[in-house]
């Protein structure tokens, strides 16, 4: 929204600084929150805004000024992006490999258009709204002064399918938010059309608000199903709220993503935020073999007496950041075979670095961890099975 107003005031004012940077500034700021929306959005606005600027705004006086900011603006902003890109390298050709829902051939590609579609439009309810989109984005190609805001939708929706196929895998869902952009532009259209229909001021203001009121609260007249099949089995396990308040942890085995923290209670957290120093916890196991999860809760006192079943230590930033090769190695040395470290990605100047956040080891070979801990620092919990 703010790269189409960005864009429309540019062009109203092509020699104007302000409206310049302001569109250098959000198409940087853009990309930098969402890489992928480089090709998706920006670049193809972009060449259309410069081949067809008419088709923005209508009413241009020097069609060659608007050309010369657009090429000013575009230069800028690929100044800016090429730094970017070069402190961020490495990030960005991990996360390229890493990212994103591969497909195999062509029943692959529309399957995730439809897993798009519903969850964009998730409800029946939904899907009217959506209907009604689509028919003010045919009013609003009908209209001189709103035809070139479609085709910048229409041209971000080409650019996105080409990209998807040649690239093998869609981004993940939540992704797909822009391209509410354009859908949602046509039913104000719509909505436009008819407001401006009814006789009357007064009218006309009720009918905006009644319009604003039914999209505000069409959530929750209609709920929103999740639309992971994984859904349902987590948030049946995470549904129970922990006895007394107590905060739990998640252990999120190999294979099993840490985007999964979505379902979790409010009051839940991975195993690496730090364990309170008292009271009780449930510790949570999720594993994955295949495509089944098996989730084993169990419930822990955090104390200083008794046998423990589990031992957490949370190392120093400094000891696990540059890596945690040496500390894994000292804990081997000593015989401790049931330490599990979990890993999380850091990220330093043109480094992505795996540091150990937490590691964790059986009750039997507390004594041995806490000599290596005392040596390092860090914190140790005890947890005592109830």
């Amino acid at each position: 929204v703010l790269f189409v107003l960005a864009t429309r005031w540019l062009l109203a004012r092509p020699g104007s600084i302000p409206a310049g940077a302001s569109l250098t500034a959000v198409s940087a700021l853009t990309v930098m929150n969402i890489v992928n929306l480089s090709a998706d959005w920006i670049a193809p606005g972009f060449l259309l805004i410069f081949l067809f600027p008419r088709w923005i705004q209508p009413d241009i006086a020097d069609i060659n000024a608007v050309r010369k900011s657009l090429v000013i603006v575009g230069s800028a902003t690929a100044a800016i992006l090429g730094v970017f890109v070069m402190d961020r390298l490495p990030f960005l050709v991990s996360a390229m490999n890493q990212y994103g829902v591969p497909y195999s051939g062509t029943s692959g590609y529309a399957e995730q258009v439809r897993d798009a579609e519903r969850y964009l439009f998730p409800k029946a309810l939904w899907n009217s709204l959506n209907f009604l989109c689509l028919v003010g984005t045919f009013a609003a190609a009908y209209f001189r002064a709103t035809r070139g805001l479609v085709a910048i939708g229409f041209a971000s929706l080409v650019a996105s399918a080409a990209h998807f196929a040649v690239a093998g895998k869609f981004p993940y869902l939540r992704n797909f938010g822009y391209l509410l952009v354009p859908i949602l532009f046509g039913f104000a259209v719509l909505a436009d059309l008819a407001v401006r229909s009814v006789p009357g001021l007064v009218w006309r203001w009720v009918g905006t608000a009644t319009v604003t009121v039914m999209i505000a609260t069409i959530e929750q007249v209609v709920p929103v199903e999740n639309p992971d099949p994984n859904y349902a089995a987590f948030a049946q396990t995470f549904s129970e709220t922990p006895v007394d308040g107590s905060p739990g942890r998640v252990i999120l085995e190999r294979g099993v993503t840490k985007s999964l923290d979505l379902y979790f209670p409010m009051n839940w957290e991975l195993i690496e935020t730090p364990f309170p120093t008292t009271g009780s916890v449930d510790l949570i196991r999720v594993t994955k073999t295949g495509d089944e999860y098996s989730i084993q809760k169990l419930r822990y006192t955090i104390a200083e007496t008794g046998p423990a079943a589990w031992v957490v230590w949370h190392p120093p930033f400094a000891v696990t950041a540059v890596s945690p090769d040496g500390v894994l190695a000292e804990l081997k040395r000593a015989g401790v075979k049931s330490a599990v470290p979990y890993h999380s990605r850091y990220q330093a100047k043109l480094s992505i670095l795996s540091r150990v956040t937490v590691i964790l080891v059986e009750g039997s070979d507390e004594a041995v961890l806490r000599a290596i801990a005392e040596k390092h620092g860090g914190t140790i919990v005890r947890l005592v099975l109830n």
